[in-house]
């Protein structure tokens, strides 16, 4: 039976763009057990079951659900916002990220298409090399 989270729709971002090891699911591959939603929902790995994108975390509009504004943003720290872009940005997802800068968060993109770089944008009151350092940091702490 093929399951997901409700509050997902039919988004699969997720599920094509991020790479999960337990699964040996490489970035930027779909996921094999994804049919329209989770073919091992209730035994997903911890990669995924611990996995909220910020439209989860939020009362979002669903302008800016992953599947629609072509960005996954994650919150990692109170001072930043990652974002994984795998589809051109829309309109309302580059206002999102001027609205994190807004509330002082810093914004990192990374990207799987070649024609939108890794981007960093710092926050007013923020320092770029302290932000890098507490962005690998999580990373690290991640892997």
């Amino acid at each position: 039976m093929v399951k997901h989270d409700s509050r997902c729709g039919e988004c699969t971002a997720c599920c094509i763009t991020l790479p999960v090891d337990a699964l040996s699911k490489p970035a930027n591959e779909m996921c094999v057990h994804c049919d329209g939603g989770c073919t091992i929902y209730e035994d997903r790995p911890q990669d995924c079951s611990l996995f909220e994108c910020a439209y989860l975390q939020s009362t979002a509009q669903i302008e800016l659900r992953p599947d629609n504004c072509g960005i996954i943003f994650e919150k990692l720290t109170d001072k930043i916002f990652f974002g994984t872009v795998f589809k051109q940005p829309t309109k309302a997802a580059v206002e999102q990220v001027h609205s994190f800068i807004d509330q002082g968060f810093s914004v990192v993109l990374v990207s799987n298409i070649k024609r939108f770089p890794l981007k960093i944008h710092v926050a007013p009151g923020h320092d770029e090399g302290e932000i890098r350092s507490e962005l690998f940091e999580y990373l690290e702490e991640r892997s």
